[in-house]
């Protein structure tokens, strides 16, 4: 047997990940406002009594809807490791969690949690569906059992079985079956007593009831479904993954409406059997789908959490998608820049998961040309964008953007369509920061690290700075000398008057003349690591650094070329933390800053710095931007999302 073909999904346009909806601001007074596609990177989600949709994030947040996914509302937040939810399917609110802390549980829809119910940590979790106050987890070589809701537990030790599933008699709570490395196992009488299914699958690390026909058990094996029509009795094998397809399937769901059996692949997406098994066909193809949930209480509607697109919602059995992310603001905008040349078109980097190292993380490119009102994903499925770290735009080359990544990506048209630009770049070094020339054309430099493990060596990372004078087509790498090794290089800024002079910032300041072919140490020293450089733009000579300290990032100024400093940071207190620098080219002596506290913007060149945070709480700010053609319109990313300052009414999509 062979998986049917996957026809095209009608709405689920380049994947699911093409449009994304946005809050939407009347207001002109100067403040912040959301302009980012919404979305975040979902763990599990479970539908409960009344129509009700939970979703848990990477962040532990907990959303719920009532409207089915149509929008999302926050309710309170989880700790630990939390990829089980279960809501009770009979009692409105009622939501269970399993966590490295523990079994946790909700009595009003997830805004509060109790202590653990129990300390051990479950690997499965289910509620009986024919008595809601009857409870079954696996933890270990044990099931453990409650009869209220959690307040009591017995256990039940398997011998040396190691339990991994669950699956429970949707009639009968006392018929329960658990799988481990050595077969099936079944109780008729609660638990207390357990025997093995001869004739089970060996290893088996999922099972599922069809609700209609309570004798028929799927279990899911090592690319294999095998499916009992006798309460386990005897089973045959339904399905198995096509050699080389890579296909190994996690999660089985048995909708309880049709019985039909969704199979769930983190890595290739889902698929689905409306037969019991006997024809499968793939009905999202879609990387990162971490969990799927059956709608209670409409036939045919199903969720799925995903860590890069957020929810995606189905309302005809898997046959077309569409994204239902609206009210989850979880997406962390890291990069950020607006095209110096055509107004309203902004490219951006998310990253569903900011707390993951970027060179490792999932990252999503976005692109907009009506100023964030609709936003596409040039790579269509979000999961398919290379990892990146920075976006920028060519100032003296209409259309022309490049990407840092493992190497460098070009786009001439905008950012619609990209290509490798990385001759002269080895390919195990991740580009960490680019930078354009701002009065040269095609005139490029980068800094790369060497990736461990593919390293391999003491020196790791390997620094090594990169120049190219024909818009990324053909690369220059030079070494750094006094650059200690293991440490690394952060940033760069390119002279606004003289494009071949150019620094770098890391541990110390280093200081090219030549257009990055030969580099040395400022005699100039900063105490600290240097972890943006920002050049003025109307007098040579004259950087901003943003340096780390004990007590935080502080900022520095030059107007020697860095051959000696002196503090800027008038007005920042010890524990506002300097990311980026941002001088505004139409304004000498005005510059803003992201902050571990929001924006700040000084008028005075470090003099005096004041917070411009109105419209927002204080918070992180990963990235920040200038729109070069609407002045005084800037662009923040934080991990809520995209936004923009601006005193001045909207721009018309």
């Amino acid at each position: 047997m062979s998986l049917r073909p996957l026809p095209v999904p009608k709405a689920l346009p380049l994947l699911g990940l093409l449009f994304f909806s946005l809050f939407s601001s009347t207001s002109h007074a100067a403040q912040w406002r959301p302009i980012g596609p919404e979305g975040a990177s979902i763990q599990a989600v479970a539908s409960g009594a009344g129509g009700a949709v939970y979703a848990v994030t990477s962040q532990g947040n907990v959303a719920a809807s009532s409207d089915g996914a149509a929008s999302w509302s926050q309710r309170g937040r989880l700790l630990g490791v939390h990829d089980t939810l279960v809501a009770d399917p009979a009692r409105p609110g009622i939501l269970y969690a399993a966590t490295l802390g523990g079994l946790l549980k909700s009595a009003d829809g997830g805004a509060t949690w109790s202590e653990p119910l129990t300390s051990a940590i479950l690997w499965d979790f289910q509620i009986a569906p024919s008595s809601p106050d009857v409870l079954y987890g696996t933890g270990g070589k044990e099931v453990l059992k409650s009869t209220d809701g959690g307040v009591s537990w017995t256990s039940s030790f398997l011998g040396g079985a190691f339990a991994f599933a669950l699956a429970i008699d949707p009639t009968n709570p006392l018929i329960v079956y658990t799988a481990t490395l050595e077969g099936v196992l079944r109780s008729d009488d609660g638990g207390a007593h357990w025997g093995v299914l001869q004739g089970s699958p060996d290893v088996v690390y999922d099972l599922a009831i069809d609700p209609r026909r309570p004798a028929t058990l799927y279990g899911l094996g090592n690319g294999e479904v095998f499916k009992s029509t006798d309460r386990g009795a005897s089973w045959t094998r339904v399905w198995e993954a096509p050699a080389g397809s890579y296909i190994l399937p996690q999660k089985l769901i048995v909708d309880p409406g049709s019985g039909t059996v969704y199979m769930l692949d983190n890595h290739t997406g889902i698929y689905s059997s409306p037969d019991g098994g006997a024809s499968w066909a793939r009905i999202l193809s879609l990387y990162g789908v971490l969990d799927l949930a059956v709608d209670g209480r409409t036939p045919g509607r199903l969720y799925a959490g995903t860590y890069a697109g957020g929810v995606y919602r189905s309302d005809d059995r898997g046959g077309t998608w569409v994204v239902a992310n609206h009210g989850l603001r979880e997406l962390a905008f890291t990069g950020v820049a607006a095209d110096p040349h055509k107004p309203g078109v902004l490219l951006a980097i998310a990253n569903p998961d900011p707390a993951s190292f970027p060179a490792f993380g999932s990252q999503i490119l976005l692109r907009s040309t009506n100023g964030g009102a609709t936003w596409s994903s040039p790579f269509g499925d979000p999961n398919n964008g290379p990892v990146s770290n920075e976006i920028v735009a060519d100032p003296a080359r209409p259309g022309a953007w490049y990407l840092a990544t493992y190497g460098v990506l070009k786009s001439l048209n905008g950012g619609r369509t990209w290509a490798k630009a990385s001759e002269g770049l080895r390919q195990i070094e991740f580009v960490h920061t680019l930078a354009a020339a701002p009065s040269r054309r095609d005139t490029l430099y980068a800094i790369s690290w060497d990736t461990y493990p593919l390293c391999n060596s003491p020196d790791c990372p390997r620094v090594t700075l990169y120049h190219s004078v024909d818009g990324g087509t053909h690369w220059q790498g030079a070494q750094v000398p006094g650059l200690e090794r293991g440490h690394v290089l952060f940033s760069l800024a390119v002279d606004a008057v003289n494009p071949a002079i150019v620094y770098a910032g890391g541990p110390h300041l280093f200081k090219s003349t030549d257009g990055g072919v030969s580099w040395s140490q400022t005699a100039g020293s900063l105490r600290g690591s240097i972890e943006n450089l920002a050049a003025d733009p109307f007098t040579s000579g004259t950087l901003y650094a943003a340096v780390y300290v004990p007590r935080g990032r502080r900022v520095y100024k030059t107007t020697d070329g860095g051959a000696t400093w002196k503090p800027a940071s008038g007005g920042l207190s010890v524990d506002v933390t300097v990311g980026r620098i941002v001088p505004d080219p139409r304004v000498p002596g005005t510059l803003y800053a992201a902050t571990g506290k929001g924006v700040y913007v000084t008028k005075n060149g470090g003099a005096l710095w004041t917070p411009m945070n109105e419209g927002w709480s204080e918070g992180f700010v990963w990235s920040l931007a200038l729109d070069p053609l609407r002045p005084g319109v800037l662009y923040a990313g934080r991990t809520e999302g995209l936004f923009e300052y601006s005193s001045a009414p909207a721009a018309a999509p």
